[in-house]
């Protein structure tokens, strides 16, 4: 039927859409040269020390940034955890892509000396 095909492109898309926001928390703003400011700029947080508040800004300058870059998602929580012992962040986002009927998206990740990986 139709509604299988339909349902095929929705998963297809929503792994597009998940594809692009990886490749936003990964690359920072330079690294693509025919678009310069794709990307997030997470690397001063590398180098400072690991802090709640921190923690609080890392938050908000993904909101921001995956908010912008990728209009298709609507973020519903971003939680960044600081693990100071670790020297790193948990970075877990819940997000869904209104144009696909897509509501329970979760990326989950950490920030640390080797970069943004996901869990």
């Amino acid at each position: 039927s139709s509604k299988n095909v339909h349902d095929l492109k929705a998963i297809y898309d929503s792994h597009a859409v998940v594809v692009s926001l990886k490749n936003i928390l990964t690359t920072s703003p330079g690294e693509k040269i025919l678009n310069p400011t794709f990307g997030l700029d997470l690397r001063d947080y590398l180098f400072e020390t690991v802090s709640q508040a921190k923690a609080f800004f890392l938050g908000q300058t993904i909101y921001d940034g995956l908010t912008t870059q990728e209009p298709r998602v609507h973020i519903n929580q971003i939680e960044v955890i600081a693990v100071t012992d670790e020297n790193e962040y948990i970075i877990n986002i819940a997000l869904s892509i209104p144009s696909l009927n897509v509501n329970a998206v979760s990326l989950k990740g950490v920030l640390n000396n080797d970069g943004y990986t996901f869990a």
